[in-house]
């Protein structure tokens, strides 16, 4: 992951996939969902460099496929976490999952919710033969984010599992900020003109994914 861009080396596109489902999603709308998975719901993650064909890869491509934790056979468990977090601003982070597999039926959910805010100072000299041009740009972000993934399957026969899958993913993002540059005079140190400015952004997007499936094993390979 750089610049919030996952990637795989040596491949030209990626797909991500949660419990072998394809989530149609990309760009900042997969990264923003990807921020909303805790690490205490995930199994493990594979990276799969050559997709089988039942994935429908295209091209030089290669797939992530994040595996959340599910109850063992005939059990179920669930877990409630919260946690505080400290920086510029103060945030917290709230977890719950409830897992159950009990005969032919299996029921998987996570929620979780996470508010945090981010301060960053960007500052800037540019210097001119005549004059300083000095730069600041301070800014805050402020997401809230809610996740629900929930997902439940049903074994018909031992060959043949009917199951769902539902993800939704709610963000809320202000984004404030007020960029300042000024013009100063080396001989007097006096501003001559500055420009300034102030910015407040507030993005909504929300994600709803819905996946029916059959998954048929022909033989035992």
């Amino acid at each position: 992951v750089q610049n919030e861009i996952i990637s795989i080396i040596g491949k030209s596109t990626l797909g991500v996939l949660v419990d072998d489902k394809i989530v149609q999603l990309s760009g900042d709308d997969l990264i923003n969902y990807l921020k909303t998975i805790p690490s205490d719901a995930i199994q493990k993650i594979e990276v799969i460099t050559t997709p089988p064909a039942k994935y429908e890869a295209e091209g030089n491509s290669g797939l992530v496929n994040i595996i959340m934790k599910k109850a063992k056979e005939n059990s179920w468990n669930a877990l409630v976490q919260s946690t505080y977090i400290q920086k510029t601003y103060a945030g917290q982070a709230t977890m719950g999952s409830f897992n159950y597999n009990k005969n032919k039926l299996s029921f998987t959910s996570v929620i979780n919710y996470r508010d945090a805010t981010d301060t960053f100072k960007n500052n800037q000299e540019t210097y001119f033969s005549d004059n300083l041009w000095y730069s600041s740009n301070p800014f805050k972000i402020n997401a809230k984010s809610l996740n629900l993934n929930v997902g439940v399957n049903y074994k018909i026969k031992p060959w043949w599992t009917m199951g769902a899958q539902v993800l939704y993913v709610q963000n809320k993002r202000n984004f404030d900020s007020k960029p300042y540059t000024s013009i100063n005079d080396y001989t007097s140190g006096n501003v001559n003109s500055y420009l300034a400015s102030v910015v407040n952004a507030k993005l909504k997007p929300n994600i709803k994914s819905y996946n029916f499936y059959n998954d048929f094993k022909l033989d035992t390979l």
